[in-house]
């Protein structure tokens, strides 16, 4: 019986969003703990795989960060970051939600494409911006402050 290789190191996307991921969150002011990190598959209709994403669990005193960073199913060419925070009794805050909402910047600092740049400086972009929020908009949150929210925007959806 062979060993499988570890999916989390074995992906050198997946391994380098883990190491710039601790790199970013000794820099964020609020103190926290990474607590899982594991490969998510996401069914899509019409695809005849799931979707497979990197799914990191970070908690802070006040909130539950999920991060989830992958590859488009459609394109391979372009990468996303979800990222949620979570509170008991609350409902979830999806930061590129946030940030449209009030109107700091537009959802596409929430992805990157190969082909405009490598893959290093894409999710360094891409964890700048939620460092960002986390020091700056979000901070209280983290703290256990008052919870903020956001209207989730549906796209073209109906």
């Amino acid at each position: 019986m062979t060993a499988q290789a570890d999916p989390l190191t074995s992906r050198a996307d997946y391994a380098a969003f883990l190491a710039r991921l601790a790199d970013m969150l000794k820099t964020v002011l609020a103190p926290s703990t990474q607590e899982s990190a594991h490969v998510q598959l996401t069914p899509l209709p019409g695809f005849d795989k799931p979707v497979e994403s990197l799914l990191v669990g970070v908690r802070f005193a006040g909130a539950l960060c999920l991060l989830n960073f992958g590859q488009s199913a459609v394109d391979p060419d372009l990468y996303f970051l979800d990222v949620e925070l979570q509170r008991p009794k609350q409902s979830s805050l999806f930061l590129k939600d946030y940030v449209v909402h009030h109107r700091l910047h537009g959802p596409e600092q929430f992805r990157f494409r190969l082909s405009e740049q490598s893959l290093e400086a894409g999710i360094d972009k891409l964890l700048d911006t939620v460092r960002a929020l986390l020091n700056v908009q979000l901070r209280p949150v983290l703290e256990g402050g008052a919870w903020v929210t956001a209207p989730v925007d549906w796209g073209d959806y109906k």
